[in-house]
């Protein structure tokens, strides 16, 4: 029979709030290893990256997580992943997911776009994730520059005390200090983003007025000339040059609009049935690269341009 003394020690640790020690405390349930790399060609040129993915399913396995995934095994899946000749997804032995569905795809896109995070929120969900292990910080899970989706995984982390496991650090978001560290990290990977897409654009648009190619569709009217591949297969381009056959089209659109006095609406009407002449087959991969690749074809596979596309794709400058 409990003493007095017992009932009073029993209630009172049911009453009194964990403390920071407890909050942290790991292997309580599922732990998700995460790996994510922005785009296909880090994935590819990151060796070191990728394998510290099975380095932090070892530091699972040392916080204690039971589990009958083999970091070694582990290690050439990866290998396989990053050379292409699997394609990234997931491994789940007991407590323990490795989570390669995020490698190759932008820490900036919405939830919906990233099967990582939606297999994440999910557990969190349900109340089964009890830690999040990440190579560097938290902005390896988002740099939502809206910080909806940080926003959205930090809330569900800290209602179901989901840990985050860093190389050096165990975090949780139920401590306000934790959550601030958290917090800060997801801010400053949306900032970082927000400095990049700056400084990026400001050198696509240098590149862009030397007539380089800079990775957008490629206006009509002009094409993109190979020079030669580079190491990894990938083409090299020179710089964008006039295609006469596509051009004389262009010219018959201005001259069009210039006729509707600026109307955009009155210059789809009129050229509904103008097309532009397919490619030829030694300029057949401009059909990746040009912004035609968007518009509908007719049975001649001539591309042809909607109203609506008109009035989008020639709008002056």
């Amino acid at each position: 029979m409990l003493s007095l003394n017992d009932i009073i020690d029993t209630i009172e640790r049911k009453s009194r709030k964990p403390d920071e020690s407890e909050l942290r405390t790991l292997h309580d349930r599922i732990a998700v290893i995460h790996g994510r790399l922005s785009d296909p060609h880090q994935v590819r040129d990151s060796r070191e990256s990728v394998r510290e993915i099975a380095v932090q399913l070892r530091r699972a396995i040392e916080d204690g997580y039971e589990t009958g995934l083999d970091p070694a095994v582990v290690e050439d899946w990866l290998e396989k992943i990053r050379s292409g000749a699997v394609q990234p997804g997931i491994l789940r032995e007991d407590k323990v997911i490795v989570n390669c569905l995020g490698l190759g795809i932008s820490g900036s896109l919405p939830e919906e776009k990233r099967p990582d995070l939606v297999l994440d929120f999910e557990l969190l969900e349900k109340g089964e994730l009890g830690a999040i292990y990440v190579t560097e910080g938290a902005n390896r899970l988002s740099r939502d520059p809206d910080r909806l989706v940080s926003a959205k995984l930090l809330k569900l982390m800290k209602d179901s005390n989901c840990k985050l496991r860093t190389s050096y650090e165990v975090l949780s978001p139920c401590i306000e200090r934790d959550w601030e560290i958290i917090h800060r990290e997801f801010e400053r990977g949306a900032d970082e983003l927000k400095e990049l897409h700056k400084r990026l654009y400001h050198r696509k648009e240098l590149r862009a007025t030397r007539g380089e190619f800079v990775g957008e569709p490629i206006p009509p009217g002009y094409i993109l000339l190979i020079t030669g591949r580079k190491a990894n297969g990938e083409y090299q381009f020179g710089k964008m040059e006039p295609y006469p056959p596509h051009a004389a089209i262009d010219v018959r659109v201005f001259q069009e609009y210039i006729k509707c006095r600026g109307s955009k609406l009155q210059t789809a009407l009129a050229l509904t049935n103008v097309a532009f002449p397919p490619f030829p087959p030694e300029l057949v991969y401009m059909e990746r690269y040009s912004a035609l690749r968007s518009c509908p074809r007719t049975g001649h596979q001539q591309a042809t341009a909607s109203r609506r596309q008109w009035s989008k794709a020639w709008s002056p400058t």
